[in-house]
Protein backbone atom coordinates (compact mmCIF):
# COMPACT_ATOMS: atom_id res chain seq x y z
CA UNK A 1 0.00 0.00 0.00
CA UNK A 2 1.23 3.48 -0.85
CA UNK A 3 -0.29 6.09 1.45
CA UNK A 4 -0.70 9.79 0.77
CA UNK A 5 -2.65 12.52 2.53
CA UNK A 6 -5.81 12.39 0.38
CA UNK A 7 -5.57 8.95 -1.22
CA UNK A 8 -3.81 5.64 -0.99
CA UNK A 9 -2.89 3.15 -3.68
CA UNK A 10 -3.47 -0.55 -3.11
CA UNK A 11 -3.72 -3.88 -4.88
CA UNK A 12 -6.96 -4.95 -6.53
CA UNK A 13 -9.48 -6.69 -4.25
CA UNK A 14 -12.53 -8.83 -4.91
CA UNK A 15 -14.68 -5.99 -3.54
CA UNK A 16 -13.50 -3.83 -6.49
CA UNK A 17 -15.10 -6.08 -9.10
CA UNK A 18 -18.62 -4.53 -8.90
CA UNK A 19 -17.14 -1.03 -9.30
CA UNK A 20 -15.11 -2.08 -12.34
CA UNK A 21 -18.13 -3.72 -13.96
CA UNK A 22 -20.25 -0.62 -13.30
CA UNK A 23 -17.53 1.68 -14.70
CA UNK A 24 -17.21 -0.40 -17.88
CA UNK A 25 -20.96 -0.86 -18.46
CA UNK A 26 -22.99 1.95 -16.87
CA UNK A 27 -20.86 4.91 -15.73
CA UNK A 28 -18.75 5.03 -18.90
CA UNK A 29 -18.25 8.80 -19.30
CA UNK A 30 -14.58 8.44 -18.35
CA UNK A 31 -14.01 6.41 -21.53
CA UNK A 32 -14.56 9.56 -23.62
CA UNK A 33 -11.21 10.93 -22.48
CA UNK A 34 -9.25 7.81 -21.47
CA UNK A 35 -7.95 6.23 -24.70
CA UNK A 36 -11.29 6.43 -26.56
CA UNK A 37 -9.64 4.73 -29.56
CA UNK A 38 -9.50 1.48 -27.56
CA UNK A 39 -13.30 1.23 -27.56
CA UNK A 40 -13.28 -1.33 -24.72
CA UNK A 41 -16.98 -0.95 -23.99
CA UNK A 42 -17.93 -2.96 -27.09
CA UNK A 43 -15.83 -5.94 -26.04
CA UNK A 44 -16.41 -5.84 -22.28
CA UNK A 45 -18.18 -8.91 -20.93
CA UNK A 46 -19.04 -8.53 -17.23
CA UNK A 47 -19.17 -12.26 -16.48
CA UNK A 48 -15.87 -12.94 -18.27
CA UNK A 49 -14.32 -9.98 -16.45
CA UNK A 50 -15.52 -11.32 -13.08
CA UNK A 51 -14.04 -14.77 -13.81
CA UNK A 52 -10.75 -13.31 -15.02
CA UNK A 53 -10.48 -10.95 -12.03
CA UNK A 54 -11.15 -13.76 -9.55
CA UNK A 55 -8.57 -15.94 -11.27
CA UNK A 56 -5.94 -13.16 -11.06
CA UNK A 57 -6.72 -12.66 -7.38
CA UNK A 58 -6.10 -16.35 -6.70
CA UNK A 59 -2.70 -16.31 -8.39
CA UNK A 60 0.36 -15.86 -6.19
CA UNK A 61 1.60 -12.27 -6.35
CA UNK A 62 5.36 -11.82 -6.24
CA UNK A 63 6.23 -9.17 -3.66
CA UNK A 64 9.26 -7.97 -5.63
CA UNK A 65 7.41 -7.56 -8.94
CA UNK A 66 6.60 -4.03 -10.12
CA UNK A 67 2.90 -3.23 -9.69
CA UNK A 68 1.59 -2.17 -13.09
CA UNK A 69 -1.88 -1.35 -11.77
CA UNK A 70 -2.92 -0.05 -8.38
CA UNK A 71 -6.35 1.00 -7.19
CA UNK A 72 -6.98 4.52 -5.91
CA UNK A 73 -8.96 4.93 -2.68
CA UNK A 74 -9.82 8.01 -0.66
CA UNK A 75 -7.74 8.10 2.52
CA UNK A 76 -10.56 8.45 5.05
CA UNK A 77 -12.70 6.17 7.20
CA UNK A 78 -14.76 4.98 4.18
CA UNK A 79 -11.76 4.21 1.95
CA UNK A 80 -13.92 4.68 -1.17
CA UNK A 81 -12.51 3.06 -4.31
CA UNK A 82 -12.50 5.76 -7.02
CA UNK A 83 -10.25 4.54 -9.83
CA UNK A 84 -6.78 3.29 -10.70
CA UNK A 85 -3.30 4.15 -11.91
CA UNK A 86 -1.50 1.89 -14.34
CA UNK A 87 1.69 1.56 -16.32
CA UNK A 88 2.65 -0.10 -19.57
CA UNK A 89 5.51 0.06 -22.05
CA UNK A 90 5.79 1.90 -25.36
CA UNK A 91 8.45 1.83 -28.04
CA UNK A 92 10.17 4.77 -29.74
CA UNK A 93 7.12 5.19 -32.04
CA UNK A 94 4.75 5.33 -29.01
CA UNK A 95 3.22 1.92 -29.73
CA UNK A 96 2.46 -0.62 -27.01
CA UNK A 97 5.23 -3.16 -26.56
CA UNK A 98 6.09 -6.06 -24.26
CA UNK A 99 9.69 -4.87 -24.24
CA UNK A 100 10.50 -2.91 -21.11
CA UNK A 101 11.61 0.18 -23.02
CA UNK A 102 9.69 3.29 -21.97
CA UNK A 103 7.39 2.98 -18.98
CA UNK A 104 4.26 5.04 -19.49
CA UNK A 105 1.50 5.77 -17.01
CA UNK A 106 -2.20 6.40 -17.11
CA UNK A 107 -4.85 7.24 -14.55
CA UNK A 108 -8.61 6.92 -14.45
CA UNK A 109 -11.06 8.37 -11.95
CA UNK A 110 -14.42 7.08 -13.22
CA UNK A 111 -16.17 8.17 -10.00
CA UNK A 112 -17.59 11.57 -10.99
CA UNK A 113 -18.06 12.77 -7.41
CA UNK A 114 -14.34 12.26 -6.74
CA UNK A 115 -13.04 14.57 -9.44
CA UNK A 116 -11.57 18.05 -8.94
CA UNK A 117 -10.56 17.33 -5.36
CA UNK A 118 -6.84 16.70 -5.88
CA UNK A 119 -7.14 12.91 -5.62
CA UNK A 120 -5.79 12.20 -9.11
CA UNK A 121 -2.91 14.63 -8.69
CA UNK A 122 -1.79 12.99 -5.47
CA UNK A 123 -2.26 9.47 -6.87
CA UNK A 124 -0.21 10.46 -9.93
CA UNK A 125 2.65 11.75 -7.77
CA UNK A 126 2.56 8.70 -5.46
CA UNK A 127 2.68 6.32 -8.43
CA UNK A 128 5.45 8.19 -10.27
CA UNK A 129 7.54 8.19 -7.08
CA UNK A 130 6.87 4.45 -6.68
CA UNK A 131 8.07 3.79 -10.24
CA UNK A 132 11.21 5.91 -9.76
CA UNK A 133 11.98 4.21 -6.44
CA UNK A 134 11.74 0.88 -8.28
CA UNK A 135 14.37 1.69 -10.89
CA UNK A 136 12.57 3.67 -13.58
CA UNK A 137 14.58 6.77 -14.39
CA UNK A 138 12.13 8.14 -16.95
CA UNK A 139 8.34 7.94 -16.75
CA UNK A 140 6.23 8.89 -19.77
CA UNK A 141 2.60 10.01 -19.89
CA UNK A 142 0.15 9.85 -22.76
Amino acid sequence: MIIGNKVFLRNFRESDIPNMIRWFTIETEWMNWDAPWENEINSFNPEEYRKSALKRLNETDCVDRLKHRLQICINDENEKHIGWVSSYYIDEDYNFTDDEINITIGIAIPDLDSRNKGYATEAWILYINYLIENGNEDVYTE
